[in-house]
């Protein structure tokens, strides 16, 4: 840390130069004692304002420090819960068999919302979910794929799902 000249010692500083001046103008001084009495009562009231910046900026690198601290904490909790995450995964994809996955994707496609009433066929071989079917736009077929990649078990999507474009109306 640089040295601060504490606002009291600035305020001294300003009053001896400002008291050594006025007794030379009450001499015969001119105006360029006089200039000089302001100039350095500028520099003062500048050093000060530059003591103030410097303890802000301290206090705003605590500040940061501090987050920084916590967003490491936070970041290393989350390496912890994606690691168990993965691990819940894999013993979920060790006991799901091909005929266990192809009801949980059926169910869930067939009990989503946005996939209501579409014809959307899945088969399954080796963890690997294949759909198939028509749908009536681009947003039914990546929500389709969605459902099935985010059922557990699942090791791969093969998104053949076609957008129907209706007819053209006469």
């Amino acid at each position: 840390m640089s040295r601060h000249h504490p606002p009291v010692l600035s305020l001294v500083v300003l009053f001896a130069v400002s008291s050594l001046l006025f007794a030379t103008a009450g001499c015969g001084g001119d105006s360029q004692e006089q200039e000089l009495v302001e100039a350095t009562a500028a520099v003062v009231a500048k050093q000060e304002a530059v003591q103030e910046a410097r303890e802000e900026v301290e206090a705003r690198q605590q500040v940061v420090n501090e987050a920084r601290k916590e967003l490491e904490a936070a970041e290393s909790e989350l390496r912890i819960r994606e690691q168990a995450l993965l691990e819940a995964q894999s013993q979920v994809g060790a006991k799901a068999t091909d005929a266990t996955l192809f009801r949980s994707v059926q169910r869930r496609i067939l009990d989503d919302p946005k996939l209501d009433d579409l014809a959307v066929s899945v088969q399954v071989t080796k963890g690997v979910i294949t759909l198939q079917g028509a749908v009536p736009d681009k947003d039914a077929r990546a929500r389709a794929e969605e459902v099935a990649r985010e059922t557990p078990g699942v090791v791969k999507v093969e998104n053949r799902v076609e957008v129907a474009t209706p007819p053209a109306e006469e």
